[in-house]
């Protein structure tokens, strides 16, 4: 799962970080960007998408299979966000499935940035109840 994730201002390159979801939830997924010291990044204004497809590289949105737009907690000072999937999205996964994902920024100070990318991994339900 996702938590504090450090976000290396001098490093270009998507922090890899699988996330694992039971299907049928819909978990409130948190993040909380820092500088390599530990400060807080300022993400007022920003806006962040995280998308799921089943391809690793794809190059077109064809095998996309959702897309959630993040929340900012307490308007964004503190550097945290949150994403959340609905039970919609996670419900038509197949746990059989290789799924992967990218978390996309955008933000005046940082630019356009994909800062996570990795395996969007899903366990089986056991409660048949939705």
């Amino acid at each position: 799962m996702a938590g504090n994730q450090t976000l290396q201002t001098a490093d270009f390159q998507p922090i890899p970080l699988d996330i694992c979801v039971t299907r049928g939830d819909s978990p409130i997924i948190p993040f909380k960007l820092t500088t390599p010291a530990g400060a807080d990044i300022d993400i007022s204004g920003g806006t962040f998408t995280l998308t799921v497809n089943t391809e690793e590289d794809p190059t077109d949105n064809t095998n996309q299979v959702f897309q959630v737009t993040g929340v900012l907690v307490g308007g964004g000072t503190t550097g945290e966000f949150t994403m959340q999937p609905t039970t919609g999205n996670t419900g038509a996964l197949n746990p059989d499935l290789d799924y992967f994902y990218d978390l996309r920024m955008v933000l005046a100070s940082y630019g356009d940035r994909t800062i996570f990318k990795g395996k969007w991994l899903v366990d089986q339900d056991i409660n048949k109840d939705a």
